[in-house]
């Protein structure tokens, strides 16, 4: 019921119910005064004499009648406004303790506990309102919490990931001094491990920097048109021999139409560096196949990478781009990673204006789709 229908009610009832109740007082008071005054009134109306000064002084015949009448009346008229009032009052305050008291839990942080209907839809639909804002508070809490919690996780994971190559690259550095690498094979080759652990701890440090500079908004980007699969097809003979190298096979399959758009190409060439490291880090036992094809897609291109690795679960698809997110240990076997790689990936195709999407069976494989919009020209041959 509204609050407008209920206001209205109660003014009908506060007039309907005293007039109704007077009358049958009245009907009342009349009957009661002719069963015991009968004799008296019917002389009076024998004679049709007036009603005289007298009968209505205390004592007289009507006096005790007509002060009952009154006073019953007003005490009706008066039960009735204070129940209607108190019941429409109780009607809206009630809801509004509720409320006051689920805005001072909120204040306080108190999230766990349930904002009460109310059976007027103006105030319940404030009910629920305040209701939603407290989920969305109490969801946001936990994710906070959860953020924290794999952010705590990851910076142990850094400080592990950085100490292991530095004390590698001292234990290499204090062999040389030494002397025991007296050869110069054996000084080469110890070279080579700490030239390797350097690379590894820059590659760690720059995705930190990159994630950071994205997600404070302090990352440039320099876009300048090109096109599309000509791009692609330079990136994937760039990284074609470092596949090969790895025991696996690369195939592509792209548009011969020039398809232009304005991209960052350091910063493109960054995600499908992710993409393919991530490919390369969780294959299957049987030989890796990655394929990277595109198409024109509407009003721009839609690029794939598919691999026939481990796959991703169900349950852990959705959280693949979340900055610090680590799949379950018990998937990934020793694999080690930081979360960082497709986090840093959707948010640089988002700025180029681009969406990007997972599908993915576990122990059939994973395709990563990139959309990435044309030039306003189009597609240009």
């Amino acid at each position: 019921m509204s609050l407008r229908r209920k206001f209205v009610i109660s003014s009908i009832l506060m007039f309907v119910v005293p007039v109704l109740l007077i009358a049958f007082l009245t009907a009342a008071v009349l009957a009661v005064s002719v069963l015991t005054h009968s004799s008296e009134l019917q002389n009076m109306i024998d004679i049709d004499s007036e009603i005289t000064e007298e009968e209505l002084r205390p004592g007289g015949l009507l006096f005790t009648p007509i002060m009952f009448w009154g006073i019953a009346s007003t005490a009706i008229v008066a039960a009735t406004c204070a129940v209607v009032v108190l019941t429409l009052s109780r009607a809206i305050l009630t809801p509004l303790k509720e409320l006051k008291k689920a805005a001072e839990n909120i204040r306080d942080g108190n999230l766990d506990f349930e904002v009460l209907n109310s059976k007027l839809s103006e105030i319940n639909e404030l009910c629920v309102a305040v209701d939603n804002m407290r989920m969305r508070l109490k969801k946001e809490v936990a994710d906070r919490l959860a953020y924290e919690k794999e952010r705590c996780q990851l910076l142990a994971n850094i400080s592990h990931d950085l100490r292991t190559p530095i004390t590698s690259i001292k234990g290499y550095v204090e062999g040389m001094r030494d002397g025991v690498a007296n050869t110069p094979e054996m000084q080469e080759r110890y070279l080579n491990t700490i030239y390797a652990k350097a690379c590894s701890m820059e590659r760690l440090v720059d995705q930190m920097s990159d994630f950071s500079q994205l997600e404070l908004g302090r990352m440039r980007f320099y876009y300048e048109p090109c096109s599309a699969p000509k791009f692609i097809m330079e990136l994937a003979e760039e990284f074609r021999v470092d596949l090969e190298s790895e025991g696996a096979i690369l195939e592509t399959d792209l548009p011969e139409t020039d398809i232009m758009v304005n991209i960052d190409r350091e910063k493109i060439r960054r995600v499908f560096l992710n993409l393919l490291s991530n490919s390369l880090k969780y294959r299957s036992e049987r030989p890796l196949i990655v394929r990277i094809y595109a198409s024109a897609a509407d009003r721009g291109i839609l690029i794939s990478v598919k691999d026939n690795g481990r796959g991703i679960a169900k349950d852990e698809i959705n959280r693949v781009f979340e900055g610090f997110y680590r799949g379950d240990p018990a998937r990934t076997n020793s694999t080690r990673g930081h979360g960082l790689g497709l986090s840093i990936s959707k948010q640089i195709i988002e700025n180029h204006h681009g969406k990007i999407w997972i599908k993915s069976e576990e122990n059939v494989g994973t395709e990563v789709n990139i959309y990435l919009p044309a030039l306003r020209s189009g597609v240009l041959s």
